[in-house]
């Protein structure tokens, strides 16, 4: 029997490193998740292209915002 865990990526996270952190502890070796992730894959690659944003500054409210909607849609769709 195969099974995974539910997606948990946390909305609460500030900063570069947490998110990634968040998103690293998802450990998927089949694949099974890999659509439903793309959007955080997306977000994480934006923020890393940021040059004037440091691994430990606080997001901006409007990435904070981003983040935060994208780990909330990203749980509904796992959940029965």
């Amino acid at each position: 029997k195969l099974s995974t865990k539910p997606i948990n990526l946390d909305a609460n996270v500030r900063t570069k490193r947490t998110i990634l952190s968040t998103f690293a502890s998802h450990f998927d070796p089949f694949g099974y998740h890999g659509p439903l992730l793309n959007r955080a894959k997306i977000f994480i690659h934006k923020i890393s292209c940021m040059n004037d944003l440091d691994w430990d500054d606080v997001l901006t409210t409007e990435l904070s915002r981003e983040w935060g909607t994208l780990s909330r849609r990203q749980i509904r769709r796992l959940l029965p």
